[in-house]
């Protein structure tokens, strides 16, 4: 064997098994460190799968007295005007819901503004951007974006229903702005 390998070897004999064991190192940090990005991602779509779970049926929920809201209104407003009756049931419906910042009637094409529990309401409806979208599979069923509003000092989500009579009608259009925190506390911030 050759002189100068007989002197090289031995030496990377011996820093062989350091390198190695410090290459082993660095590798299981890296592979700890995908592990943990891994699970972290796991843990983030789980809890937004379940925040988006019961939002999904807070807003099912609320929906679901609007519907009933509706029938009872759809009946009552065949001309585009509220009788007595159906003042006291919108102000004993927006009364016993603590997180619903206004409710509004508007006439079936959702120009004419006919009821508000809002002291200051807003006339004009809801266009472009800050308009409801139809539910899919639900035609009356509308959601509006979540979003900053100045005017309650919140996020807010809008809801709409129409309130359709026997004959398949609109007769009236309601709007309902919920806060956000009210539906889902995680949500709020």
């Amino acid at each position: 064997m050759h002189r100068s390998l007989r002197r090289f070897l031995p030496r990377v004999l011996l820093w062989f098994p350091l390198l190695l064991v410090v290459g082993w190192a660095f590798n299981r940090e890296r592979i700890d460190g995908i592990e943990a990005q891994q699970q972290v991602a796991t843990q983030a779509r789980e809890r937004a799968l379940d925040i988006g779970g019961r939002v999904a049926l807070q807003v099912m929920l609320q929906y679901k007295d609007l519907e009933l809201l509706a029938g009872a209104l759809a009946d009552a407003a065949p001309t585009g005007a509220l009788d007595a009756r159906a003042r006291a049931l919108l102000e004993a419906f927006a009364a016993r819901r603590p997180g619903l910042l206004a409710l509004d009637v508007r006439s079936a094409d959702g120009a004419r503004l006919l009821w508000s529990s809002d002291p200051a309401p807003t006339v004009a409806p809801l266009t472009g951007a800050a308009a409801p979208r139809a539910l899919p599979g639900h035609p009356d069923l509308l959601l509006g974006p979540v979003h900053a509003s100045r005017r309650f000092d919140a996020r807010v989500l809008a809801l709409r229903d129409r309130a359709r009579a026997a004959d398949g009608r609109i007769r009236a259009v309601i709007d309902a702005t919920y806060r956000v925190a009210a539906l889902v506390p995680e949500l709020d911030g």
